[in-house]
């Protein structure tokens, strides 16, 4: 079952990075961000509501900060 949501992801991930790549030459790059990162969220709360998950505890809090503030300075070194 890994190995299947594994190579999901990777097509996914691979297809949405093609078709970003198209519509941000076509179109309007901060269009096409924030239309993709609408439909991300739209997953993410569908997931989190289909699965009910524990709440997460503060370390796991934390480190999901810090992970998120270095995104956001390796996108702004970028």
């Amino acid at each position: 079952m890994g190995a299947t949501l594994g190579l999901l992801a990777a097509l996914c991930w691979g297809v949405s990075d093609f078709t970003a790549g198209m519509a941000g030459r076509r179109g309007d790059a901060t269009a096409v961000a924030g239309v993709s990162q609408s439909i991300g969220l739209l997953a993410a709360v569908i997931a989190v509501l289909a699965q009910r998950p524990a709440a997460p505890g503060p370390e796991t809090l934390a480190w999901g900060a810090l992970s998120g503030i270095g995104s956001g300075v390796g996108v702004l070194a970028l």
